[in-house]
């Protein structure tokens, strides 16, 4: 289905905005990404994705959040 792919992937890149979200709103994308089945990135699939090797570390915090948040 063409618009839950792209449902999808422009939910996966609110992630990378993630930090600039309130509370509520990065409950509310933890709580979309579950619903959608949304799985964490690896690392070299971040780098794939063209993120800088030094914001690794964020992203790792990022996930980490999510992880918690659930």
């Amino acid at each position: 289905m063409v618009e839950l792919d792209t449902i999808k992937r422009l939910v996966d890149n609110l992630f990378f905005d993630y930090d600039r979200l309130s509370s509520s709103g990065q409950e509310t994308l933890n709580k979309l990404s579950d619903l959608l089945g949304i799985e964490y990135p690896t690392d070299k699939e971040l780098l794939a994705m063209g993120l800088p090797k030094e914001e690794l570390a964020m992203a790792h915090k990022i996930i980490k959040a999510r992880k918690e948040n659930k």
